[in-house]
């Protein structure tokens, strides 16, 4: 205002500046939480506003699971008690600088129950095989997704063909019928699905929602034998896409 006053010419940024200040990184305020072998277990975003602000942490580890959205903060399983220290964090441009003192801290079980369970520790192994199979088998099922998007290219591609084969034809339709069992393994019945109908036998799902009980007693029999029964689920749909996807690799001569 000033400067249109006097009538005097106003300075206008070059494009690159501007160019650089629009795709600049917006800096943020993270908490990292150390075990007592100081390795970084989990990083939480905090706000970065004027004022007092709060963060907490949840018990909770970082997540192994694939990412799928930018705006994933997906927690994994919970720790086990014992020491562990917490730290403040300033990020600018990508770069992090500790901004406070690491602050140690013990995590304490709030009661220990009537009946003697397993340890923390087989504990927490067990919530990890779980997470771990948990993102094994969305990565599988996004395969599985991807090859029978695939499968249904080339049934189109085949249809718009000057020619037919119709072993190929067969072999196709072959594919797409053992891709959607592969699926109804891993969801269930899509008919079933709609009008609310439980189905036929358990879910690769099924068995890794009853592993997932987040009981500190420790994995009991049942836990065990759901997380086995997924995991046998699993590696008969694994082999079972390998050999889909190799029938669409061109035989050597």
């Amino acid at each position: 205002k000033d400067a249109e006053k006097e009538k005097t010419v106003i300075a206008v940024p070059e494009w690159e500046i501007l160019e650089i200040e629009k795709n600049e990184l917006k800096p943020k305020i993270w908490l990292f939480i150390y075990s007592d072998q100081n390795q970084i277990i989990r990083k939480i975003k905090a706000k970065n506003i004027a004022g007092f602000n709060r963060i907490n942490w949840d018990l909770r580890s970082e997540s192994i699971n694939k990412i799928s959205k930018l705006d994933d903060d997906e927690a994994g399983p919970l720790v086990a008690p014992g020491k562990y220290s917490a730290q403040l964090y300033k990020q600018i441009e990508g770069e992090f600088t500790d901004i406070t003192n690491k602050i140690k801290f013990i995590v304490k079980p709030l009661n220990q129950g009537s009946l003697k369970g397993s340890s923390y520790e087989t504990v927490v192994k067990f919530w990890q095989d779980v997470d771990q199979l948990k993102n094994k088998s969305n990565q599988l099922s996004n395969t599985i997704k991807e090859t029978d998007k695939k499968i249904n290219l080339m049934l189109k591609s085949y249809e718009r063909a000057q020619y037919t084969d119709t072993s190929l034809h067969s072999n196709l339709l072959n594919l797409r019928q053992r891709i959607l069992e592969m699926q109804k393994k891993i969801g269930g019945s899509k008919v079933r699905a709609e009008i609310g109908e439980q189905n036929e036998y358990p879910r690769m799902r099924d068995y890794l929602w009853a592993a997932s009980g987040s009981s500190t007693y420790g994995p009991t029999k049942m836990h065990k034998k759901s997380l086995a029964n997924a995991e046998k689920i699993f590696q008969q749909l694994d082999l079972e896409l390998t050999t889909i996807k190799k029938s669409f690799q061109p035989s050597a001569k």
